[in-house]
């Protein structure tokens, strides 16, 4: 069984020199979750639509792995093409999307902890839209992420 306890969350505004900077970070540890589940989970896109709850479909074209595309259909009906930037078997994915004036970027990591694992999700908006990025969909994405997380945990413990 999954521990009970309750996730983290960090939210970062940052303005650079040519730009912004918006972060969000949410993590929970959990007890007797393999990391390998979890991955074969993550890894699955075509099925994501059963832990992600803004998610109605989504495919990937290609592989899990650096370079491949994909694309989700939220439930509102929009058409959001990623790219994957960075994969490391069983413990890291990237994905990203370019916006106009921005780029946003899911940051999906497994970290083994003693008796399970911990599991983290950041979304970055970097650009010179970024607040208007933020308001528009990432305010959106980030109350989603405990829910989608506990999920994906749920599925992960019946499979």
């Amino acid at each position: 069984m999954a521990k009970k306890t309750r996730g983290r969350c960090i939210i970062v505004n940052i303005v650079t020199i040519g730009g912004v900077m918006w972060r969000y970070k949410y993590e929970k540890t959990y007890e007797n979750i393999e990391k390998k589940t979890i991955w074969e989970l993550w890894s699955d896109i075509e099925n994501w639509k059963k832990w992600n709850p803004g998610i109605k479909d989504s495919k990937l074209n290609g592989s899990f792995s650096e370079g491949s595309t994909f694309t989700l259909i939220t439930l509102e009906g929009r058409e959001v093409n990623l790219k994957l930037i960075e994969v490391v078997k069983e413990h890291k994915f990237v994905d990203c999307t370019q916006l106009p004036g921005a780029k946003m970027y899911g940051i999906h990591e497994i970290i083994p902890e003693k008796n399970g694992v911990r599991l983290v999700t950041i979304i970055k908006i970097e650009g010179i839209l970024t607040f208007l990025w933020k308001r528009i969909i990432g305010n959106k994405i980030v109350q989603k992420i405990p829910q989608q997380t506990e999920n994906l945990v749920e599925l992960a413990k019946k499979t």
